[in-house]
């Protein structure tokens, strides 16, 4: 075993170009990955741990829109049946009093759980005792803490007391006392027993008892209440598909708190770094098992001498594979290293996989994760030692020192038809696996899909079963230099027809890379271009004014000032299911440019309609002429949809918003624009904005708090968010670069190695330093072109699929634009990364020892 080692340290030492290539590929492939997962993690954690503490963890709350609803205790089984949600369970909140000695002891929160829920919302543990069980209908829970306040114990009973709050209701734009509330003769208390005490986690944190959904209704069964219900969905299921499936009797809602990092357009966000980073691992892993098998292939002389010298079949396999041991060990070790170091530089500058800025509290390392990225870079270069291997020690010792090379054609070719099958199948499945952020349209989806697989076939096909077809495109791309440079062309078409390996595995890594890069930049391209063109149609030249308390005075000297055309108060707004303004239609009419927005402020002035947003129309797939119950103090009334557009502008921060008139969000819902507090300011065409921003502010300068925001600045800081969000995307392209560098280094190191002693011959003969530069430089010139041309060709159809899939994911209306400038760039890149990584070989080719090679190659 010494010897084994110790050969292979020194064929590592002798050819310190192409150990350190070959550690780098491993090293950086590993790192990019761990970097990712480690970022990933610690992003979520820290998410995970600034959520709030105090609740259960539901991916929705469902709220009826009528109170008291009618078989309520059945609602949980009935929202279960609906396709996606996989468990549902009441969630009842109100006050009661615990009495003892007919003394009231504290007043507390009830909240009823259906039995065994516990878990699967999060919602609390229990620390001595027992938990809630069907049937209990006299049981309840307290926090631990609170029990040994009030000096409660297991097994105590307690006489619990509803507290009956207000009913209000809203009347004449008025909130209004409907009924006093106050205790009942009839019913009003319950005896129950402490059977189990809670940890301080969770709903254990808070002032409330805990007892069955059965019993909380039953004690609250004569009052006015309105209960939630939590559900878990599938990963194919949105909150916003659910509500469109109980829009007649729910509102679906989706609490922050419980979904930090986990949202629908986070998750699409992290799954896309996260898709990113196995991308660059498995080119990492492909890089990594082709340099392994080619550098086996160039010292086949090495295995005939050894074999000569009387060295056993399996001693030769352990000095290999010690060699490929000491590479993948050591470029694992360095890996972590890289990961780790990287992922703290990420940390640094707050680059997580939820965006720009966000801030991550922890640094943690998940190990599993950690120990099977490294687990898998190892085992593919020890495989691209082993898979060759098997073959060449069939070799005879004769043949192997007369040749100094083995025919792995078939080797090779069944190692191809495995990649070929990894990427057109296994990567549309891993894009499936993602595809649960897409919001229904699965029969699109499974186009898309076939689609993908389809431009991955078809190019790889190609590349695969058309083994002309490199050879034919090596002569196109050297065609054209073949009249200046004659000699160093049919030098390079020789040598590269010749080495079909090489070149497929070269131009592929190339191929790989730039087509991700290409559908990366697509996507921001795409979602940039979306955003100029929403804010074209909702962004007019305007300002957005957030101030203390107006009166109408100052909103009609601001009407009055130079520039303005109109303004729109904004103070009217709420919440449920989504953010709705109230808008007065005359301030709409006087503000309005075209005439679609003049027809919707005349089916707006006429009631009970609401115009939708284009965001939010199509998350919802709202059509016009949909009716929309929207809960009141009154209950549920309908509203119609008479129009979807963004033609009235913008509301900071959100694109996802409905409008009804004033009088309506007066009269249901008890909100209007009295106290001024938001205005949109709306200005004639060709007033500049700094100009009329200087007269508002000296028109409201007595007040002591004002803030107004340009339209420009806002549809500025839309853009600069897309860039700032995937500046990690950009991270990992340009890791990803490096491993395409460092795949090409390994590639033309292996080469120069393979052909030292035709080096030394073409110099005996006459060949110039200059005329050798050229022939080296002339075939990474052609392996980048091509692989940069063939990366254009798989890049634009598997960017429109991407895109495609964005725009079902998100909700926005993303569309896909081709940008001949990418495609340019994709192909000069290419080529540029094949000269770089040219740079060293060529050095070494040219410190080639003529004599020493003639004589011993």
């Amino acid at each position: 075993m010494k010897l084994a080692f110790l050969i292979a340290s020194r064929s590592l030492t002798s050819r310190k170009l192409r150990t350190a290539a070959s550690m780098l590929g491993i090293a950086v492939g590993i790192g990019t990955v761990i970097a990712i997962f480690v970022i990933d993690h610690n992003t979520n954690l820290s998410q995970e741990r600034r959520r709030s503490e105090d609740s259960a963890r539901p991916d929705i709350e469902i709220t009826p829109l009528h109170s008291n609803p009618a078989g309520v205790l059945d609602i949980s089984r009935s929202l279960e049946s609906i396709p996606g949600v996989l468990e549902a369970t009441g969630a009842f909140f109100n006050g009661i009093t615990l009495v003892r000695n007919e003394r009231p002891i504290a007043d507390l929160e009830l909240c009823g759980l259906e039995p065994g829920k516990s878990e699967t919302f999060s919602a609390y543990r229990i620390a001595e005792g027992r938990d809630l069980e069907p049937g209990d209908t006299e049981a309840f829970l307290l926090p631990r803490g609170l029990a040994t306040r009030l000096e409660i114990s297991l097994g105590d009973s307690i006489v619990v007391r509803r507290r009956r709050p207000p009913v209000r209701g809203c009347r004449d734009g008025q909130i209004v006392t409907v009924d006093e509330g106050g205790a009942r003769d009839e019913d009003q208390v319950q005896s129950m027993r402490l059977v189990g005490l809670l940890a301080p986690e969770r709903l254990g944190r808070r002032q409330l008892a805990i007892t069955t959904f059965q019993a909380s209704v039953k004690l609250f069964r004569d009052d006015h209440f309105l209960p939630i219900f939590w559900a878990r969905l599938s990963s194919s299921t949105t909150a916003e598909e659910v509500q469109r499936r109980v829009q007649s009797d729910f509102t679906v809602s989706t609490p922050r708190f419980a979904l930090a990092g986990e949202a629908l357009e986070e998750k699409a966000f992290r799954n896309g770094v996260l898709a990113s980073a196995m991308m660059a691992l498995l080119l990492g892993l492909f890089i990594i098992f082709n340099s392994m098998s080619m550098s086996l292939n160039e010292r086949i002389r090495q295995i005939g001498l050894l074999s000569a010298l009387g060295t056993t079949r399996a001693q030769i396999s352990a000095i290999f594979l010690a060699e490929g041991g000491i590479l993948a060990l050591s470029g694992g070790v360095l890996g972590v290293a890289i990961g780790l170091g990287l992922a703290a530089l990420l940390k640094a500058y707050r680059i997580t996989t939820l965006g720009l800025g966000e801030r991550v509290d922890t640094f943690e390392i998940p190990l599993p994760a950690v120990s099977a990225v490294v687990g898998l870079g190892v085992l593919f270069a020890l495989l691209g030692i082993l898979w060759p291997l098997v073959k060449a020690r069939r070799l005879s010792t004769t043949e192997a020192l007369r040749s100094g090379r083995a025919d792995f054609k078939d080797l090779r070719q069944r190692t191809r038809i495995g990649v070929y099958l990894v990427l057109v199948i296994l990567i549309p499945l891993g894009f499936l696996g993602v595809s649960h952020l897409v919001v229904g349209g699965t029969q699109r989806m499974l186009l898309i899909l076939l689609k993908a697989g389809g431009a991955l076939a078809a190019v790889f096909g190609v590349l695969l079963f058309c083994p002309g077809f490199l050879t034919r495109a090596t002569r196109w791309v050297l065609g054209p230099w073949s009249r200046l440079f004659r000699l160093e062309t049919r030098l390079a078409e020789s040598s590269m027809t010749g080495s079909g390996h090489r070149i497929f595995t070269s131009v592929t890594g190339l191929m790989l890379v730039f087509a991700t890069l290409l559908g990366v930049k697509s996507i921001t391209g795409s979602l940039q271009d979306e955003t100029r063109q929403w804010a074209d149609r909702a962004l007019p030249p305007s300002l957005y004014v957030r101030s203390e308390p107006l009166d109408r005075m100052r909103l009609l000297e601001l009407e009055e000032l130079e520039g303005v055309r109109g303004v729109v108060p904004l103070t009217a707004e709420i919440n449920s299911p989504f953010t709705i303004r109230g808008v007065e239609p005359e301030s709409l009419a006087r503000t309005a440019r075209s005439a679609e927005q003049h027809r919707l402020v005349e089916k707006l002035s006429a009631g009970d309609g609401i115009v939708l947003s284009e965001y939010l129309a199509r998350s919802y797939r709202y059509r016009i002429g949909d009716t929309i119950e929207l809960p009141t103090f009154d209950g549920p009334r309908p509203y119609e949809v008479i129009g979807v557009s963004d033609a009235f502008g913008f509301f900071p921060d959100n694109r996802k918003y409905g409008l009804i008139r004033e009088a309506d969000m007066r009269r249901d819902f008890c909100r209007t624009n009295d106290s001024l507090t938001q205005l949109a300011v709306i200005l004639e065409d060709g007033a500049a904005e700094h100009r009329v921003e200087e007269r508002v502010r000296a028109s409201l300068s007595s007040l002591e708090w004002l803030t107004i925001k340009r339209a420009s600045a806002i549809r500025a800081r839309h853009v600069r968010e897309i860039e700032r969000d995937f500046f990690i995307f950009d991270v990992i392209l340009l890791l990803i670069v490096c491993l395409a560098a460092l795949g090409m280094l390994n590639s033309l190191v292996i080469a120069a190695l393979e052909r030292r002693k035709e080096i030394a011959l073409l110099r005996i003969i006459g060949l110039t330093r200059a005329q050798l530069s050229g022939v080296l430089l002339l075939e990474t010139i052609s392996i980048g072109l091509i692989g940069g041309v063939l990366a254009a060709l798989l890049g634009v159809p598997v960017s429109w699929i991407v895109v495609q899939g964005l725009a079902n994911v998100s909700g926005l209306g993303v569309a896909f634009e081709l940008s001949p400038v990418l495609l340019i760039g994709c192909v000069l890149g290419s080529v540029l990364v094949s000269l770089i990584a040219s740079l060293l070989p060529l050095r070494q080719a040219h410190r080639v020892d003529y004599a020493t090679a003639i004589r011993y190659e």
